[in-house]
């Protein structure tokens, strides 16, 4: 592995392992988690010297790297455009890197930066060591993109790729059309059937009439539904129109807040409601299945980042 370019202009402040678990502190994910669990992850953490101009992650190059700012600034740039400035104690490569993001954006040092690196292969262990992590870093991005959809500028955000075909016959009343129909959506196309069985055996089918409320702003999120036929329109910071094979409530479920968004059939629908206590267990018990949910919050973060910055270029041009 080829090693960016360093220098030696700044004085290095995280000399010892209990100073760099103090400065992962700062960082949202960790400021709640085990001190053991800081400690772990301060003990595979290194610093990173990058002089003005140097790229600290590389355009189009795979995220295999997290890195926290201790000193300094970057930009994000990609195919030409900047993008935005990341100034000390911020971190980048989390979201790209759990996204499994193909072609992300490049960083570059806008002034000489000192930064605290993770490696992906000793961090994913830690998080498949450590449920907790997991826990930490959705409800972080879980409130970072309600906050962001908060912004009266945000343009509308863009649907995800439908399924991959039409809804099932007759709605699909038994398990394994439950199943089957599961396994061609974004949210659970790579999930492993026997893991996905346990998942829907504790579900119920639900039938909605026109403009029946599934739920209502301030209510405990104890289910997430995914949409069989018709549509749901979800309202909360601004309205969102999901159909058939999109999930419900996924943004309130890891937050462990009251619903923040409402949800009314748009037409006559049909859904599968997924107990969330069951649903967090299994995403206890199943790494993979944890990774997945981990890379769906990453991609909505990323992409309502992106429409934010969009509409921040476009209001400045």
């Amino acid at each position: 592995m080829a090693d960016y370019p360093v220098a030696s202009t700044l004085a290095s402040p995280l000399a010892s392992p209990l100073d760099r678990a103090l400065f992962l502190r700062t960082q949202p994910y960790f400021a709640d988690l085990d001190a053991g669990v800081v400690a772990l992850l301060a003990r595979e953490s290194q610093e990173r010297f990058f002089r003005r101009g140097a790229w600290v992650l590389e355009e189009g190059r795979p995220a295999d790297r997290i890195l926290f700012l201790v000193e300094g600034r970057l930009r994000g740039e990609q195919d030409g455009h900047s993008l935005w400035e990341i100034e000390a104690p911020g971190g980048v490569g989390l979201a790209h890197l759990l996204a499994q993001t193909t072609r992300p954006p490049g960083f570059r040092a806008e002034s000489d930066v000192l930064a605290l690196e993770i490696e992906r292969e000793p961090f994913m262990q830690i998080l498949d060591d450590h449920f907790a992590l997991t826990l930490e870093i959705a409800r972080s991005w879980s409130h970072m993109i309600a906050a962001l959809e908060h912004d009266e500028q945000l343009p509308e955000l863009p649907p995800l790729p439908p399924v991959s075909s039409p809804p099932l016959p007759g709605a699909g009343t038994k398990l394994v059309d439950h199943l089957a129909f599961a396994r061609r959506t974004p949210y659970f196309e790579r999930t492993n059937l026997t893991i996905l069985a346990e998942l829907f055996r504790t579900a119920r089918m639900i039938g909605l009439q026109a403009g029946q409320s599934l739920y209502e702003v301030g209510e405990p999120v104890d289910s997430i539904a995914l949409i069989l036929s018709g549509s749901i329109l979800s309202e909360g910071y601004r309205l969102e129109r999901l159909e058939a094979g999109e999930l419900v409530g996924l943004w309130d479920l890891m937050t462990d807040d009251p619903r923040e968004r409402s949800a009314i059939a748009e037409t006559e629908a049909r859904v599968v409601l997924l107990d969330r206590a069951h649903y967090v267990d299994l995403l206890e018990d199943h790494f993979d299945l944890a990774c997945e949910l981990l890379a769906i919050l990453a991609r909505r973060l990323i992409s309502v980042q992106s429409l934010r910055l969009s509409g921040a270029q476009d209001e400045a041009g």
